[in-house]
């Protein structure tokens, strides 16, 4: 039997580097692909050469190498395209040289459904992008359908707001809430009116390995949400995060960026459905156990 070999692009980042360590739980090989020079693996996802070099003897592909956050994509539109686009035509051009060829997943977002007028939005609610970064996974979405279409064994998975660690980018509203309530400074909430669909990042690396599994079996699946169903406004979580760190700091609200998706809750039913994958860590517990990590690290002076 063929030993499972799986090649995770973007392995240093949030979701990549929760996702190695569960594959590895299941007694998977990994091989960790990242520009980051962080857990060796270094690879470039815009260098066709360090994608086929990586992929060799690999049975399956995890595809989270992007430039992930939309703030980054309005600032650099270009490179925003060429990481997410013309890096995926590249993965999916050395996917059809291999032989055998591995399957592929790709970590999609929430964002190429911009402003939906329901909620929760579904997997069939029309894309329709708002800012530069939906722009490119919506681009990417379309030549992964292609190539399935072409025979290729692929998954999409789009994620919502992903959180769980103190490694996170500090910038990010979770982290953001969490370093700001333990030393009592102010919480900046950047629209009273948004709300989110919150899910830690130790149950959508199972997810994701669910998937892999999936796909090494030979099930074809259907685009889903990675996502709780559930909404929370970003006062309410600024609030849980001020009461969980028993904080004194204040809640000053500002008003949104334009170019932000304000309000998203997905329905989880098809990750349910295709894979029997739900949520299992609920937002209360998962913050108050990032919240004393933060505090730890603090107190040590990291």
């Amino acid at each position: 039997m063929r030993q499972e070999r799986i090649l995770v692009t973007g392995s240093s980042g949030l979701i990549g580097n929760a996702l190695c360590t569960v594959l590895q739980s299941r007694d998977l090989k990994v091989r960790r692909f990242d520009i980051a020079h962080q857990h060796g693996g270094f690879g470039d996802i815009l260098s066709p050469d360090n994608i086929k070099t990586a992929m060799k003897g690999c049975t399956g592909v995890v595809h989270l190498a992007a430039v992930s956050r939309v703030i980054w994509g309005e600032r650099e539109p270009e490179k925003c395209f060429a990481t997410n686009v013309t890096g995926m035509h590249n993965l999916i051009d050395c996917l059809r040289s291999s032989d055998p060829q591995p399957w592929l997943i790709f970590g999609s977002s929430r964002e190429v459904y911009g402003q939906s007028l329901k909620l929760p939005v579904s997997e069939s609610d029309p894309l329709q992008p708002m800012n530069h970064y939906a722009l490119s996974k919506v681009a990417a979405e379309q030549a992964l359908r292609q190539a399935k279409d072409d025979g290729i064994r692929a998954s999409i998975l789009r994620f919502s707001t992903v959180y769980g660690t103190i490694a996170d980018h500090a910038d990010r509203v979770i982290p953001a809430f969490c370093r700001a309530a333990i030393m009592n400074q102010p919480l900046r909430v950047e629209g009273t009116e948004n709300q989110l669909d919150i899910t830690h990042v130790s149950d959508v690396a199972d997810c994701i390995a669910d998937v892999a599994n999936s796909l090494a079996q030979g099930k074809s699946l259907e685009p889903m949400h990675l996502t709780t169903g559930l909404g929370t406004s970003l006062p309410d979580l600024a609030s849980t995060i001020v009461s969980l760190a028993d904080s004194k700091s204040e809640i000053a609200t500002t008003t949104p960026r334009d170019f932000d998706v304000a309000r998203f809750i997905g329905d989880p039913t098809l990750a349910e459905t295709q894979v029997g994958w739900h949520p299992k860590t609920p937002l209360e517990i998962g913050l108050g156990e990032l919240i004393s990590r933060f505090r730890e690290n603090i107190a040590g002076g990291q």
